[in-house]
Order: C-alpha cells, then sequence, then structure tokens
C-alpha cells in the first residue's frame, strides 16, 4: 500500500535496475564521487505543495541515521539541496547507487505523522465511507488509475483477516505462499504474483551429506538454471560451510555484479561410446 502513497527519486524495474520516477535525470562525476540529481517538475504532494529538494535532502539525511536504511546509505558522505537539484557527495565510488534511491519521499515536516505527506497516485482518506485510499485527480502522473477508491478494513489479527475475506467483506490480500508460515485460504479464489526485492537465501552445508557429494552439487547446479530459480550455484568453490549459490545475474543490477557465475553445458544422453583402448602394457596394484 505504501507505494501507492509514495514515491522514491528512482524506482527498481523487474531486472531490479533503476528507473527515474521523481528524479528526472541525473549525472555522476567519479572524479569529485558526487551525483547530481535533477528532480522532475511539477510533482507536487497529495496537499498541494510542491516537491523541493530540500524536502528529498531532508528525508535521505533521516534515512540515513535509520535502523532500516542506515546501511543502505552509508556511503553517502553528505545531501546538499539546491534549485530543483539534490546533490550526493559519496566516501567512495559506486556507480550503483543510483539503485538504492527508492526510499519513499515524503514532505518535509510530516514525517513524525502517522500517515506522512506523499506524492504517490492516491491519498489517505478516513471521512464519509470509512479509510480508504482515494485516486489523486493531480497526480503528476496523470488520472485514470485503476480504481476511483480502494476501501481498508481492520482486522485485529490473522484468523479475523482470513474471515473477512473468505466472507466476500475483503477482496484482495497479501499471502506469502513460500514463508515459514504461509497464509492458506480456501473457496473460489485465485493467486496473481507480484514482483518484489525480497531476496530468499539458500545455503547448504557441503560438509555432510548428500551436498558434500560434488555430483550433487552438479546436479543443483544444472536445476537451479531455470525461471523458478533466483540463484545459480558454483558447485566447485572451496570453502567450509557456505552457500554455493550467488545471486543470478537478473537478481542484481548490473553495476553491483563483482562475477558472472557460469552456467554448466548440457551432456548428451546416453554418453557416447567411447573408443577401444589401444593394447598396451598392464598393471596390477
Amino acid at each position: 500500500m505504501g507505494s501507492l502513497l509514495y514515491e522514491g527519486l528512482f524506482r527498481l524495474d523487474e531486472q531490479l535496475q533503476p528507473q527515474p520516477c521523481l528524479c528526472q535525470s541525473y549525472t555522476y562525476d567519479p572524479a569529485a564521487l558526487t551525483y547530481t540529481f535533477t528532480l522532475r517538475s511539477g510533482v507536487t504532494f497529495s496537499d498541494g505543495s510542491p516537491l523541493t529538494a530540500a524536502d528529498a535532502a531532508a528525508v535521505l539525511w533521516r534515512a540515513k541515521s535509520s535502523q532500516r536504511y542506515g546501511a543502505r546509505l552509508s556511503n553517502a558522505a553528505d545531501f546538499s539541496a539546491g534549485d530543483g537539484t539534490l546533490t550526493v557527495t559519496l566516501s567512495s565510488p559506486d556507480t550503483g547507487f543510483p539503485a538504492l534511491l527508492d526510499i519513499p519521499i515524503v514532505k518535509s515536516g510530516t514525517e513524525g505523522s502517522l500517515v506522512p505527506v506523499g506524492t504517490g497516485p492516491y491519498v489517505l482518506s478516513t471521512a464519509g465511507e470509512g479509510a480508504g485510499l482515494t485516486a489523486r485527480a493531480d497526480w503528476w502522473g496523470g488520472g485514470g488509475q485503476p480504481a476511483e477508491r480502494i476501501a481498508l478494513a481492520e482486522a485485529r489479527d490473522r484468523d479475523a483477516m482470513l474471515y473477512l475475506f473468505s466472507s466476500h467483506d475483503v477482496q484482495l490480500i497479501t499471502a506469502d505462499l513460500i514463508g515459514t508460515d504461509p497464509i492458506t485460504a480456501t473457496g473460489n479464489i485465485s493467486y496473481r504474483d507480484a514482483d518484489t526485492t525480497v531476496l530468499h537465501y539458500v545455503g547448504f552445508n557441503v560438509r555432510r551429506a548428500p551436498f558434500s557429494d560434488i555430483a550433487v552439487r552438479r546436479a543443483l547446479a544444472l536445476a537451479s538454471t531455470g525461471p523458478r530459480w533466483p540463484a545459480r550455484c558454483s558447485p566447485d568453490t572451496p570453502g567450509p560451510l557456505s552457500s554455493r549459490c550467488r545471486p543470478s545475474p537478473r537478481s542484481i543490477p548490473t553495476s553491483w555484479r563483482r562475477s558472472t557465475p557460469t552456467t554448466a553445458s548440457p551432456r548428451p544422453w546416453p554418453p557416447p561410446a567411447s573408443p577401444p583402448a589401444s593394447p598396451g602394457p598392464r598393471r596390477c596394484w
């Protein structure tokens, strides 16, 4: 729901590549370790006030000192606001820094509110028919949202949420079907996959069976090249209790890659017959 209320300077596409959102364009000076981001013109917050570089700088300073975004912005040394531009000075080179700037931008001075003011296509409303999201007619991206209003229902716990869903009082819920405690629902329902930036890590103890067998690790490497696997395996990487899986090229931005794992070539089956060995001396051991 947050993405309907708030937007970042960039958004990540299906390949996790940064695409401009509130940022119109940017330049990078590698010698000065400085990014200059030009904000999109004509963007307003849901209260009608214009988006400024000071708003963006204030959000990033606050994010840098937060537990959630502190590590992400640890390489940023300074954020300074200009006339429609935001300048970020880094401590060390980072050509992939824009991919880190999908942090929601809120109006400066409202970050301590229960619902800060954002620039997204919807605004939270509580009057009239109760709590809900109402489409903004003045959104910078244009009107014509899929729904003019999205009603919100309160559920005190998971069982209450499932009851509202099964009784059709609620038509949409989020469900992590591969989590440790997945939501299960029965009846006339349908599931739709939604892309996220959540990375599932799978580790293997290569000192114990069956993964101590290199043939098993090679088989897993071949199996993991399908579209349903987010990782490719490197079965012969030395080291003790470490994962033999690394994120695939489509899982991280190109500029973040340190190495590109290779894909094992398929072997024909049945294998070709070996040529007869030439006669020679035999040794017994």
